[in-house]
């Protein structure tokens, strides 16, 4: 699984260039600590001043993400504006989850959502979700606890920093789909953190 170094990022403004290397650490490294955390979460803010960066992803392709001093902004489009997308601690606070969630206009229900771990082939289906319904126009769905010796937990047992991408696909109700990559920070501390909530580590 790739570390943060392993990823390629330009940050732009004006015209798209080959990634860079060598940028994406200094980028998330400037991150303020309550970003890192609410980025570890899954959480981050939709506001202005953001820098936009090409991240690899599975396939050899790269997709478009904004971040900001707070950390990734929360994509949107097509009616749909994502809230959350994630690891949050279990209730009992011995387990970790992920937790995906996002708010439509409109006020009637999807047909599919499909969520998947988009980071790095293989690529990993989290979520599909064939009968989805909202509650206040919000839909939202928690994934098992992870399981130690699923192979898309090996990433948080590395100890650099990482950049997880999940791609949320939204059938509408008039069959037409929503595609929205979302980006999420993990600084390794707050992995290791998690990795042993997630009884990855001793």
């Amino acid at each position: 699984m790739p570390a943060i170094a392993d990823f390629g990022v330009e940050i732009r403004p004006g015209r798209t260039k080959r990634p860079d290397p060598m940028q994406i650490k200094p980028l998330i490294r400037s991150l303020p600590s309550i970003a890192a955390a609410a980025a570890l979460a899954g959480c981050a803010a939709p506001f202005t001043n953001s820098n936009t960066v090409l991240i690899p992803i599975a396939g050899g392709k790269t997709t478009e993400m904004s971040f900001n001093s707070r950390g990734p902004v929360l994509r949107s489009g097509g009616g749909v504006q994502l809230v959350t997308a994630g690891l949050f601690p279990a209730a009992d606070r011995k387990h970790v989850d992920y937790v995906f969630e996002f708010s439509l206009k409109g006020g009637a229900a999807p047909k599919r959502v499909t969520i998947e771990d988009m980071t790095e082939d293989p690529t990993q289906v989290l979520v599909d979700d064939t009968a989805p319904r909202l509650n206040n126009g919000y839909w939202k769905a928690t994934t098992p606890t992870l399981d130690p010796k699923d192979r898309g937990t090996i990433w948080l047992t590395q100890v650099d920093d990482s950049v997880r991408v999940f791609r949320f696909t939204v059938v509408l109700g008039d069959g037409t789909s929503v595609v929205l990559d979302q980006a999420a920070v993990y600084p390794g501390p707050l992995k290791a953190a998690i990795a042993k909530m997630a009884g990855l580590t001793p």
